[in-house]
C-alpha cells in the first residue's frame, strides 16, 4: 500500500497485479472490488506481458457493471513482478493503493471503507 499526494479524486486505488491470470479468479476479484461501497475507488490492472491478458473480457465486465474508474496497464513483455507492480503504481491515482492478485477478494462491500477508516484513525501510511 502506498500513500500518494493529497488532492486525489480517489480515496483508494485497487491495484490488481496479473501474469497469466485465470479468468474466473480475475473476474471474481474485479467484481469484489467494483462492489465496494462508501469509497471513491479506482481499479488499475497491471499485467506483466501475459499471452492472454483477458483485455476484452475485462472491458466487457466493466461495461456490464457500468464501472468506468479503471486503467489497464498491459505490458507487452514480462518484466518481472516488481517492475510490473511499479508500472501499475504509476497509473494509480488514489490517496492509498491496495495491491491484490487474481483470486484475492474483498469479503464484503465495506472492506475498503473499514480499511481506510482504520488507516486514518491510526494515522499510518502503511498496512499489510
Amino acid at each position: 500500500m502506498k500513500q500518494a499526494g493529497t488532492g486525489s479524486s480517489y480515496e483508494v486505488t485497487v491495484l490488481v497485479i496479473t501474469y497469466h491470470p485465470a479468468w474466473e479468479k480475475l473476474r471474481q476479484t474485479l467484481i469484489s472490488a467494483m462492489l465496494q461501497k462508501d469509497v471513491r475507488c479506482q481499479i488499475v490492472i497491471a499485467d506483466d506481458g501475459s499471452d492472454e491478458n483477458h483485455r476484452d473480457r475485462i472491458l466487457s465486465l466493466f461495461r456490464e457493471y457500468a464501472f468506468t474508474e479503471y486503467t489497464l496497464v498491459l505490458n507487452d513483455h514480462n518484466q518481472g513482478t516488481v517492475a510490473n507492480y511499479l508500472s501499475g503504481l504509476r497509473a494509480a491515482e488514489g490517496e492509498y493503493t491496495k495491491g491484490i492478485s487474481p483470486g484475492d477478494f474483498f469479503s464484503g462491500p465495506f472492506v475498503l471503507r473499514e480499511w481506510l477508516n482504520d488507516l486514518k484513525s491510526q494515522k499510518t501510511e502503511w498496512s499489510f
